[in-house]
């Protein structure tokens, strides 16, 4: 079911809306005709969660646009998928329910056939110990698969994931304040005694190279870890450190059309640094300070693209020519702060945003920005 409520804005922008009442959509038609350059705000009811966190928004293989949510609506929590359909939305579905119990932080990723696949860390049967583990779901023919374990590391671990070239989903394994590990084999052995090890993350480039980073948390400072693998896992690199600042969101691993890899993170400003096999990591190019949650792509000519969430909503800014542009205001965002935030870029340039809202109870909010 679908309706259409009031514009709010220039930005074309869908609003996921969690006020108080069943599962049927609120509001009536719109109550102006937008001009051709904008599109009405929708919002769907979707019950009274108290919580949304772990937005996600990206780009199938045949250029539909997908949201994917974490509420609190029902029991301990679900995790929901909707797609977006030009100036309307689908119907939100829950594609957690193979999952007896799962942890609030799920993966989204589309594979190299173009599908979707969301990533669950948890229990297929929490009476069944053995079913603990890193799961993969895909969306392939308007049907999501069954769960397929990818990888199990510990009880207490966490994952990331990354796809090979020929679809094969790895992952990397980090036990909170612990260890980073690949199958097994543990990645941060170097690391300076009393460090806390977390957010780790695995990126696969177009050559084959593995990528893993994760943040170092000292007692008054942190820095970022580095290692690489050119024979898938086998034997790995040195540790590289970066030292930073103020690390306001961990970093993420973007691989480049060309080979290459971006390492984008936030510390007193969004930094990206870019690897090369020919020369390693590059200098940092620092742009303008979020001040809050941060999320990263890369756009055509692997440009690289944050958005930031804070108080003033969310904010977008590219690099371009080894310097990054202003932050530009997202207008539908500037009503209500934004507490996290995703983003994807089409092949278009399009910069698609999501993000939770600070609203009681809170909102998820969706804008597509021409380039």
């Amino acid at each position: 079911m679908r309706r259409i409520v009031t514009l709010l804005s220039s930005v074309p922008m869908l609003m996921l809306g969690c006020t108080s009442g069943g599962t049927e959509v609120q509001g009536g038609s719109a109550a102006t005709e937008p001009p051709p350059s904008q599109s009405a705000a929708l919002q769907l009811d979707l019950g009274a969660p108290t919580q949304i966190t772990d937005p996600h928004v990206v780009i199938d293989g045949e250029d539909l646009i997908h949201l994917i949510w974490w509420d609190n609506t029902v029991g301990t929590g679900i995790v929901r998928h909707a797609i977006v359909e030009g100036a309307s939305v689908g119907d939100p579905e829950v594609i957690s329910d193979a999952m007896d119990v799962f942890t609030t932080e799920t993966s989204v990723l589309v594979d190299p056939g173009g599908h979707v696949c969301a990533f669950f860390d948890g229990w297929l049967d929490e009476q069944d110990l053995s079913t603990r583990g890193f799961y993969m779901r895909c969306l392939s023919g308007g049907s999501w698969s069954v769960p397929a374990l990818v990888t199990s590391h510990g009880v207490t671990s966490t994952f990331d994931p990354a796809f090979e070239a020929d679809g094969t989903p790895e992952a990397v394994a980090m036990t909170p304040l612990s260890s980073v590990t690949f199958e097994d084999q543990e990645l941060s052995t170097e690391q300076e005694s009393g460090a806390a090890a977390a957010q780790a993350q695995l990126e696969i480039d177009t050559s084959g190279t593995y990528h893993v980073v994760w943040e170092e948390l000292l007692s008054t400072s942190a820095e970022i870890l580095d290692r690489f693998s050119t024979d898938r896992g086998t034997t790995w690199s040195p540790i590289e450190t970066f030292g930073v600042t103020l690390l306001f969101a961990p970093p993420e691993l973007i691989a480049g059309s060309d080979g290459s890899v971006h390492m984008l993170y936030q510390d007193a400003g969004v930094i990206d640094r870019v690897w090369t096999s020919a020369g390693g990591w590059g200098p940092a190019v620092t742009g303008p300070g979020c001040g809050g949650p941060a999320a990263f792509a890369l756009g055509p000519g692997d440009v690289p693209v944050a958005a930031c969430a804070g108080i003033d909503g969310v904010a977008l800014t590219s690099e371009t020519g080894g310097a990054w542009s202003p932050l530009e205001p997202i207008e539908a965002s500037t009503d209500v702060p934004a507490t996290s935030v995703a983003l994807v870029v089409g092949s278009d340039g399009t910069r698609h945003v999501a993000w939770v809202t600070a609203d009681v109870p809170p909102q998820l909010r969706y804008a597509s920005v021409p380039a």
